[in-house]
């Protein structure tokens, strides 16, 4: 019942600031503009967002998607 009701309420929870900042890197790893390894391995399991046809909100509740099914 938990499970549920936190997957109900991913597409409700505000967005913050950090999942905008790690969109960005994603992003930016997509453009090859992201060339750091401390910056980008965890991007790099993130780059199908991009490729998405969400704008940034979208692609951050598709991300939260994946995280709550990895959880």
């Amino acid at each position: 019942m938990a499970l549920t009701i936190q997957a109900a309420l991913i597409p409700l929870a505000p967005v913050n600031w950090d999942e905008f900042r790690f969109l960005a890197d994603v992003h930016q790893l997509a453009r090859h503009e992201l060339t750091a390894p401390v910056q980008t391995f965890h991007a790099h399991l993130f780059l199908w967002l991009t490729v998405l046809p969400f704008d940034e909100v979208g692609q951050i509740i598709a991300g939260r998607f994946v995280m709550f099914a990895l959880e």
